[in-house]
């Protein structure tokens, strides 16, 4: 079973430079060696374009980010506020950003 898709800000191994990627804590494949931790993952910087692995998180979006509205797991406008922002920054062309304020939204499902 997967985990829910987050942002995370990687730092390179090659050029120390950050980067945003979304990606999910364990991508749950069915084959335990294909969750492996971020570090072991590869990536490509796009700053330096080396393609390797070693890139350390250096922060990440909580779980339920990409979950809103959740009735277990309600995210306060605020934090959803800071998380949009990235996604908006790095990732314009996301296509949950056009869902943004009617089908997902901060917090509980509207009845």
């Amino acid at each position: 079973m997967s985990t829910p898709a987050r942002l995370v800000r990687l730092r390179c191994p090659n050029c120390a430079a950050s980067h945003w990627v979304i990606d999910c804590d364990f991508p749950g494949e069915g084959t335990p060696w294909l969750d492996l931790p971020y570090e072991k993952r590869t990536y490509v910087c796009p700053h330096c374009r080396c393609d390797a692995t070693g890139h350390q998180v250096q922060e990440k979006s909580p779980p339920e980010f990409f979950l809103q509205p959740h009735p277990m797991y309600p995210m306060a406008p605020q934090e959803f506020e800071k998380w949009l922002a990235l996604l908006r920054e790095h990732f314009s062309d996301h296509p949950m950003l056009d869902d943004v304020g009617t089908k997902w939204y901060p917090g509980k499902p509207r009845r």
